[in-house]
Formats: C-alpha cells, structure tokens, sequence
C-alpha cells in the first residue's frame, strides 16, 4: 500500500504544477508558507503585466510568464477536473502561478529563475485516502525544472530534500529522503492536437525518483515516468503519465 501512497504523492505534485508539480497541499483558503517558499518570495509588491518578452531571467520561449492572460486546461483520469492557470511575478526571479479549479479550489506554486533555467520552488503534495494521508514538504531544492536553453538530446535534474509525515491505519511516523526529477528533450518539432488548437511542441520525458527512509529504512518505491509537450509562447499543451495504476494526463484547452 505505501508503494501506491508514494505514487500518487509524485503523480499529483508534478501534475498539479503541469511540469514538475511539486506545489502545495490544495486548499480553498490558500497555501501555508515553509523555508522553500520564503525563499522564493524575493520582491516586495508584485509586479502585474508582465509579459514573455519583459520576464528578464525568468523570460523561456517554451514556458512563457505572462500575466495579462489566463490559460485553460483540462485534467483526465480517475478524476477529470478543468482549471484555469494564471501568473503573478514575485520579484526579478521569482513568479508565482495559482490554478483555480471548478470547484473553487486553489492551488499555488512558486518558481525560482535561475541563469541556467526555471525550478519550481517545491516538491510539497499530499496523498488522502480512506484510512489515513501522506504529506510532504521540501526543505531544500537545487537544479532546473525546465532549462535556459532548449536542444534534442538535452539532460538536467531537479532535487529536492523532502520531509513526510504517515499516517496508515496501524502505521505512523516520518519519513524523509529526497526526490529527482530528471528530464530529457527527445523533440522539438513534434506535432500535438488538443483541445486548444494544434502545435509544434518540444516533447519532454521525464522519470521522478523517490528515495525516502522511515525508522532507518528504505521504503521502496518504484520511478515514475512522464512526457510533457511543450509549444513556444504557449507553454504546457499537453502531458501524460503511465503508471500501473492508470493512466493521468492534461490537455491545453486555450486561452481565457
């Protein structure tokens, strides 16, 4: 069972981010602040109107920041849900993105930019199930989450050093470890049909580690493997996951 609890922990935080959702636990009154989150607030008031050509360190031709606008999506698998994305500047290298379900829940997540590319600020997500829930937090995270530069065959890692807490019927207790998330462009000129339109797209693959220990041991889990599509001045158009559980995946469906 915990195997599948881990599991569903990476799937909905890097779905939840709609490329590497590490986010925070969903609420409707909006999202608590840790150390990693802190750390990514680096500006006073936001900084509204913003578009791709002025995001500065934060400015990547395949994950635009535009603030003028808000993109629609649509999430299918076991649950099918439809949000809409929208993005604030936190300061010259920082940005925070908000995604506002149908059903009025809110989901917050802070990027970092850095001269090699942008990192989402946490891998925090939250699994709930009938007898118990996991939660995770980050309390450190270095690399990228999408590179600077874009070329076929490109490699990098995101890592993050991750603390959760247990709780499953009889079994309880903390566990804490790190996540990797490592990413490969295997196109850049692939042809993708949504609901949005059609694009060409850079197709990433990416494969989520979850090396964690609780009470001195290895809990073992199984990488988890996912392809996102992305389209220049659009940004995330299209993502799947596999997994033995299902299938997960998410769909750009235009502009608001």
């Amino acid at each position: 069972m915990l195997n599948r609890i881990l599991l569903i922990v990476a799937i909905s935080a890097f779905m939840t981010t709609a490329c590497l959702d590490s986010g925070e636990t969903p609420t409707k009154d909006g999202p608590s602040e840790n150390k990693a989150e802190a750390e990514a607030k680096t500006g006073d008031d936001p900084v509204d109107k913003v578009q791709a050509s002025d995001a500065g360190i934060c400015g990547n031709e395949f994950y635009p920041i535009d603030t003028s606008v808000e993109r629609k999506y649509k999430e299918t698998g076991d649950v099918s849900a439809k949000y809409e994305l929208s993005q604030e500047t936190t300061g010259e290298d920082s940005f925070s993105e908000v995604r506002e379900f149908e059903s009025g829940m809110k989901i917050t997540v802070n990027w970092l930019c850095t001269e090699d590319g942008l990192r989402t600020a946490e891998f925090n997500s939250s699994a709930d199930f009938s007898k118990g829930a996991f939660k995770m937090a980050t309390l450190e995270s270095s690399g990228v989450t999408l590179p600077k530069e874009w070329a076929e065959g490109k490699k990098w890692q995101a890592v993050y050093k991750v603390k959760g807490e247990l709780s499953a019927g009889p079994v309880k207790g903390s566990a804490d470890g790190t996540v990797t998330v490592n990413s490969k462009i295997v196109s850049l000129k692939d042809s993708v049909k949504v609901a949005g339109g059609e694009f060409e797209a850079a197709r990433v693959d990416v494969e989520i580690k979850m090396d964690l220990s609780m009470r001195g041991r290895k809990i073992p889990s199984r990488p988890m493997k996912m392809s996102n599509w992305y389209s220049k001045d659009v940004g995330l158009v299209k993502q799947t996951a596999s997994t033995q559980f299902g299938k997960t995946g998410i769909e750009y469906t235009g502009k608001k």
